[in-house]
Order: C-alpha cells, then sequence, then structure tokens
C-alpha cells in the first residue's frame, strides 16, 4: 500500500494506524465497561435500596476510570515503539504513575461521596454514624488515602519509599510523644461526640465538676455551674469519667416518707391513706402506675408512711413547683385528719400541728441542678 514511501516512513506510518486502531478498541472497550459498570451499579444499590445513588456514584468514579484507560493506552503506545528505549520507558513510567494516581483518585472520590452525609453512610455502609463524627472521620480517611496514595505514585515512579516511610514513622512517633495531651484529649473528643453522653445545653454532673455544658471543643468542654463561674474540663477526664446527664431524665421521682404516732387511730389512718391516694391519680402530672402509698412499717418512734411517684416532667423548676404542690396536699390531708406528723430515727421529717414544723420530702440524693 505504501510501496512508495521510504521503508522507515512505512514503518512509522503503520505502528501510527496500529495506535489509531488502539484509540478505537480502546474507545469501544470503554463504552463496553462503562455500561457494564453501569449495570452492576444499578444492581448493587438496589440490593442495598438506595437505587437513587446510581448515576452520583457513577459520575464520581467517571474520571478516575478515564485516567485508567488513557494509563492503558501510554503503556500499549510504550509496546509499539519498544524499539526507542526512551521513549518506551518514558511511556511505561508515565502509565504506570497514571495508574496509580487514577486509583487514589477513584479512593479518595468514593470515600468523600460515602461518608458526605450520615444517610449516605447508612445507605451505602449499612453503618449508622454520628453526624457530628462524620467530619472528622471524613478528613482522618481522606488524608490517610492521600498519605498512601502519594505514597504509591512515588514508588510508581521508582522512587525508594522504604527510608521515607521509616522516616515518616519516626516522625509519626515522635510528634505523638510530643503531643500526648492533645491527641487523648481528641479521641476524648471523638468518644465523647460518638457516645453523646451529652450535648451542649444538658445539665451534668461528674465527680469533679457539675453544671450546664456551653460548648463541646476538640481540646476541652466548657461547663457553667450553679454559681455561673466556667469550668474548662479536658475531654480525657471526661470521657473517662461517671456522667450523670440530668437533662435526659423523662420523669422525676418524689419520695416523701411521713411519721404519725402509734396513738393514731386506724380509721384515721386508712381514711387519709386512700385520700392520699385519690389526690394523687387525679392529677395528670403524675405517672399513675409509679403511685405507692402504704403504711411502710412500725418504726422506732413511729408510724412511717410512705409516699412514692413519678413525676412526668423534665424541667426542674417545673418539677419543683409540682412536688411543692402535692407534699402541700399531703400535709393538709393529714391536718384534716387530725394526724400529727413527727420526727423519726434515720429520716428528715417536719413536726406538726399546733404551732409546730411541718414534714418535708427525704431528697438529699436527688440530682438538683440550679438555675441554669
Amino acid at each position: 500500500m505504501f510501496e512508495f514511501l521510504p521503508a522507515p516512513l512505512t514503518f512509522l506510518l503503520a505502528r501510527l494506524l496500529l495506535l489509531v486502531l488502539a484509540v478505537l478498541v480502546l474507545w469501544l472497550i470503554k463504552k463496553l465497561v462503562f455500561s457494564a459498570l453501569h449495570f452492576a451499579l444499578s444492581q448493587i444499590l438496589k440490593r442495598l435500596k438506595v437505587p437513587e445513588y446510581k448515576e452520583p456514584l457513577f459520575e464520581v468514579i467517571r474520571l478516575p476510570l478515564n485516567i485508567f484507560l488513557i494509563a492503558i493506552l501510554l503503556r500499549f503506545a510504550g509496546a509499539v515503539f519498544s524499539d526507542q528505549s526512551g521513549f518506551s520507558d518514558l511511556m511505561r513510567d508515565l502509565s504506570r504513575v497514571l495508574a496509580s494516581f487514577a486509583t487514589v483518585i477513584a479512593v479518595y472520590r468514593v470515600i468523600s461521596f460515602i461518608l458526605s452525609d450520615t444517610v449516605r453512610a447508612k445507605g451505602l455502609l449499612s453503618v449508622k454514624v454520628q453526624p457530628d463524627l462524620i467530619p472528622f472521620i471524613r478528613t482522618a480517611v481522606q488524608v490517610l488515602v492521600i498519605i498512601l496514595g502519594i505514597l504509591l505514585i512515588l514508588q510508581s515512579s521508582g522512587f525508594e519509599v522504604s527510608s521515607l516511610i521509616t522516616a515518616l514513622g519516626i516522625s509519626s512517633l515522635a510528634i505523638s510523644l510530643a503531643a500526648q495531651d492533645t491527641l487523648s484529649n481528641l479521641f476524648g473528643f471523638l468518644a465523647i461526640v460518638g457516645d453523646r453522653p451529652f450535648v451542649v445545653g444538658d445539665y451534668i454532673k461528674t465527680p469533679d465538676v457539675e453544671g450546664t455544658v456551653i460548648s463541646v471543643g476538640v481540646r476541652s468542654t466548657r461547663i457553667r455551674q450553679t454559681d455561673q463561674s466556667y469550668v474548662t474540663v479536658p475531654n480525657t477526664t471526661l470521657a473517662n469519667a461517671a456522667i450523670v446527664n440530668a437533662t435526659q431524665i423523662t420523669k422525676r421521682l418524689v419520695d416523701i416518707t411521713v411519721g404519725v404516732p402509734y396513738t393514731t387511730h386506724t380509721a384515721a389512718l386508712h381514711n387519709a391513706l386512700e385520700q392520699v391516694r385519690s389526690s394523687l391519680r387525679s392529677d395528670q402530672a403524675i405517672d399513675q402506675e409509679s403511685i405507692n402509698v402504704f403504711l411502710r412499717k412500725i418504726g422506732a418512734q413511729s408510724l412511717e408512711i410512705m409516699v412514692r411517684f413519678y413525676v412526668l416532667v423534665r424541667d426542674y423548676k417545673q418539677f419543683m413547683q409540682i412536688q411543692e404542690k402535692l407534699i402541700f396536699d399531703v400535709m393538709k390531708i393529714l391536718d384534716d385528719n387530725n394526724l400529727k406528723i413527727i420526727s423519726s430515727t434515720n429520716t428528715m421529717y417536719v413536726t406538726n400541728l399546733d404551732g409546730g414544723q411541718r414534714g418535708v420530702m427525704k431528697d438529699d440524693e436527688m440530682l438538683q441542678p440550679g438555675d441554669a
């Protein structure tokens, strides 16, 4: 066909035509691969019940696939011009670098897509992740992929990375020792955000501090105490502490113990107990199943009446108002039945009718947040 051309030029044209043919074949292969991948993604995402991610996820991997196909083409070009050692070696090295780069880009983009929000993470990985943790997990994984990707690309370029890895390991060890407290607080922050023992605005109590959470930072948490002073607590301290969260209480306990004299008439005592039960049952703020009003025992100095129930409120001030009203109701019922309230061993009471003091609840073990 090219007999009229010099032999070297004929040979060059033949190889160029071969490259053009390779481009056409690669284009057909690309179409087939993309179609097959599109179908495979469709089936996988249908099985995961998130078919709406098919097109976005396919767009995420389209770019690295194109780069990978270019790497294949360069590798083929190097093979075609194998007699040109310099050009062939360049194409082979460039192909290897592009293939490594395409792999890193693909992993990076897929991870960024999956960890962009909790809905995608749960749908694609079937793992529930706290929303506050998503940015940190995504950033940590992205940084790891970038570091490993750089090492992979350097190795593909012919650089010796073993000494670099050793240097990085020693540097990382030195940094971790120097920033041990900072890293401990960072992991404490991740534990707090992940476990969510409290959120901003909650009233908490630990062995060291008690108050309202104002902010949760990467290094420390700020808490406003009941005297309005601010305390900055390292996250590692909170992560390792036993935390009582008063804000998460769904109902609050009222536990009253009342002592009456041994000389109390049985009929009057029985009538008073029934009236207290009836009064509590008529109050919608009380958990009806929790009402317990009984003559508990014959104590050392008095007959002890137990009044115990839960109030269906979370707010502490509202609880105190309801509790105060209910205590006065109980006291009035006892007054109406001429029952004198007296002291009893190991229980704080208030004494009686005619000019005396009046009985109060035994609640010194209850968490009592201040006006936060």
